[in-house]
């Protein structure tokens, strides 16, 4: 699908995952994934890859599979009552992290 398109189905789904396996490599990454998801508002579960554990305050980062499956489970189910004020801060963080905001800071910091 084009990435134009991913809006329209990411509001169909109750959470969205990043089951990647956390070894060495993926530790060291960032997946866009966890930011597409961010920018639609919805729940994000996670393995603890990359830079998630700098947003664990706004998506379920998780170390065991046990509560992988147990933060899915609990969108999934509607245990979970949609909470309006961590969906915005979730949206605001990634206009935050846009490549033009960190373009700014890289240039800030180079002409400082």
């Amino acid at each position: 699908k084009k990435n134009s398109e991913l809006p329209n189905y990411f509001k169909e789904f109750s959470v969205g995952i990043v089951p990647h396996h956390a070894d060495d490599f993926e530790k060291a990454g960032n997946s866009i994934k966890v930011f597409e998801y961010l920018a639609c508002g919805i729940p994000v579960v996670s393995t603890n890859i990359g830079e998630v554990e700098s947003v664990n305050d706004i998506i379920d980062v998780c170390d065991e599979d046990n509560d992988f499956i147990k933060n899915v489970t609990k969108y999934v189910s509607n245990e979970y009552n949609m909470n309006l004020d961590l969906t915005q801060k979730r949206k605001s963080y990634v206009k935050s992290h846009t490549w033009d905001s960190k373009t700014d800071s890289l240039l800030s910091f180079i002409n400082n």
